[in-house]
Parts: C-alpha cells; structure tokens; sequence
C-alpha cells in the first residue's frame, strides 16, 4: 500500500497528531501496522500522510477518532457507538413491553378482584337462602305447601 504524497500539505498540527497516535516506537508501532518503517518516518516528518487503507488499520489498531486526527476536532457524542445507539432502543422496546404487560396484568387483577367479590356474593345468597329454607321448615309452612 502506498502513502498518498501530500508533500508540505501535511500541517503540522496533523503531523503532531499522527506522531501521538504512533508513540515513541515507529518500528513497533510500524510492524503492527504492518507499513514499513520509512513510510511511518516520513508521515512523522510530515512528507507523507497515510492513505486510507493506512488510516484505518491505524484506527483498527489504536481506536483513534479518525476525524480528530485530520481535522483536531473531537466529535462529541451522545452515544459513544451505535451500537450503544441499538442497546438504548432495544432498552426502550424491551420497557414498552413491559408497560404492556403490566397493563394486561392490571386487567386481569380487577378481573380477578371482581370474581372474587361475585364469589362473596354468592356464598352470601345461598347462606341467605339456606337460612331462609330452614326457617320454613321449621315453621311448618313447608308441609303446607307441599301437602
């Protein structure tokens, strides 16, 4: 892969970043990166910038803002990923879910609360009636009515 000649179009505020990125150790730093030795010096005196291909092995390996590194200028994030991004929408899906069947859970707790009032009721009509047989027939007017 070959550098991309930017001979004195490479500032040196470019170049300084670049060398930051690279550290002290160019040959390390170079058989990482798997570019020769001479092209990491000559992007470090500023001859040379990497090529794209070059950039993003050099991102691959040291996480660098690409973006900062040409222009200096940090991106400020929300998020510092997508898929930071996709976790907070799954997040929210999941919480949509939830408040779904938290609701359908209600619905069915005040279906519940009212059987089990409608099975108070009963129990209280059938004692109602049983009392009310029992003081028929101890009155007699069961025999009458049936007789």
């Amino acid at each position: 892969m070959s550098s991309t000649k930017t001979k004195k179009l490479v500032n040196n505020e470019i170049t300084e970043r670049l060398k930051q990125v690279i550290g002290k150790d160019k040959k390390e730093f170079a058989l990482k990166v798997g570019i020769s030795y001479e092209a990491i010096r000559t992007w470090c005196k500023g001859i040379y910038f990497p090529s794209g291909d070059q950039l993003i092995k050099i991102k691959e390996l040291t996480g660098v803002d690409l973006n900062w590194l040409v222009t200096g200028i940090k991106e400020e994030k929300v998020f510092p990923s997508e898929s930071s991004q996709e976790i907070l929408m799954l997040l929210q899906s999941f919480q949509k879910q939830i408040d779904g069947l938290q609701r359908q859970i209600d619905v069915q707790l005040v279906g519940i609360k009212s059987l089990e009032d409608s099975k108070k009721q009963i129990k209280a009509d059938v004692a109602s009636i049983n009392s009310r047989l029992f003081a028929v027939a101890d009155t007699g007017e069961l025999k009458k009515l049936m007789g």
